[in-house]
């Protein structure tokens, strides 16, 4: 029974909001008079179609990180909201806003619907349609080799590429997931950054700072030599930055060591030049030092004095590697000769005194000898 009427107007509304949508029914009308007779009217064929009308307003997207944020207003009569993802049924939910967690870089499409109090849906929305951010990658490092700095980090899902920044300005940007930084500063800090980008060029969620240091410039050391007899002594002053020194002997790579000195053998005829630069961790080598030469120190002539009346005749021994011998009177330069040995008239009356030294093809001159001295007679 659905209603009974006892006086005109012979009309009533029939709900069919309790009735499922699209379902069939027959109608039918029966009237009694007082003593209780009746009479049925032809049956009526009926087919539900129940609507809401309440249509979604003011539909909004905001992306972020991982998830797409999606609020509205109600309709009149709304009780719930239907929520579709790409025409997918996704979620019910009583709110006016909903939180859908996705992938970042890919781009899905909503429509929300208004279901009413006896839970018919209305029509959907227009579609809005939105990229939910790429996350940062999950690991950003880096190594210094000497003043270039190379960047890695983990690839990301999505992305179509990715943007190195350096103290916040960007510097690259490809779709390599490693990069390096060349020819930087010494001694500075440099502060890098990552993010991707997705399909539409659209940035991602930046990473952590990153910090990195630069060595400190790596310096040519200053040499000093000293030559003893055949051998010669290297000294440097420390480099700050230096792991190991390289000795060059006359241009061509001699040895490396970490000490600050060294002793090398250069005998007594070549005239040996030396210079020295420094290594750091990486390898890297610093300018030359300044150059520094010399030869094996010649050995002092021994020297013999004969007197003959007036006549001083001077004779010593041969020095290997000597090319001639200067002569000295009372320690004034006399003369230079090839021989070994000369005569010279002193005259009477005063006491003269000589030294002979030795000369290399260098020009290298030896100490002195031993003094010999004499009075013509």
């Amino acid at each position: 029974l659905v209603s009974t009427l006892t006086d005109t107007p012979y009309n009533t509304l029939w709900n069919t909001y309790d009735l499922a949508n699209y379902s069939e029914h027959v109608i039918q009308m029966i009237a009694q008079d007082p003593t209780g007779n009746e009479s049925a009217a032809q049956p009526v064929f009926v087919t539900v179609e129940n609507e809401y009308e309440g249509e979604i307003d003011n539909f909004t997207l905001s992306v972020s990180e991982g998830s797409i944020f999606l609020s509205w207003d109600a309709p009149y009569d709304a009780v719930s909201f239907k929520i579709y993802r790409d025409d997918v049924f996704l979620a019910e939910t009583s709110d006016q806003a909903y939180d859908d967690t996705i992938d970042g870089g890919i781009q899905y499409c909503y429509t929300i619907s208004a279901v009413n109090s006896v839970a018919i849906e209305g029509p959907q929305s227009s579609e809005v349609c939105g990229i939910s951010l790429l996350p940062a990658p999950e690991s950003f490092n880096a190594e210094v080799n000497y003043l270039n700095v190379e960047l890695f980090w983990s690839a990301v899902d999505q992305a179509s590429g990715y943007i190195i920044s350096r103290n916040d300005s960007e510097i690259w940007s490809g779709n390599s997931v490693t990069y390096t930084d060349e020819d930087l500063e010494y001694n500075s800090n440099y502060i890098y950054t990552v993010n991707a980008f997705d399909f539409q060029n659209t940035n991602g969620t930046t990473s952590a700072p990153l910090t990195v240091t630069t060595p400190e410039e790596l310096t040519a050391p200053v040499l000093s030599l000293t030559v003893i007899g055949s051998e010669a002594i290297l000294n440097w002053g420390s480099v700050s930055t230096a792991d190991a020194y390289r000795i060059y002997r006359d241009d061509e790579f001699y040895a490396q060591i970490t000490e600050l000195t060294d002793t090398i053998y250069i005998g007594i005829v070549d005239y040996t030049c030396f210079t020295v630069s420094a290594l750091n961790e990486y390898d890297d080598e610093s300018s030359p030092s300044n150059e520094e030469c010399g030869s094996g120190e010649l050995t002092a002539p021994i020297l013999s004095l004969t007197l003959s009346g007036t006549e001083a005749t001077l004779s010593w021994s041969s020095v290997p590697s000597a090319e001639s011998y200067r002569i000295y009177q009372d320690n004034e330069f006399l003369v230079e000769i090839s021989e070994l040995t000369y005569t010279i008239d002193i005259g009477t009356g005063t006491n003269i005194c000589f030294t002979v030294t030795a000369i290399n093809s260098y020009g290298v001159e030896s100490s002195i000898s031993n003094e010999e001295c004499g009075t013509g007679s």
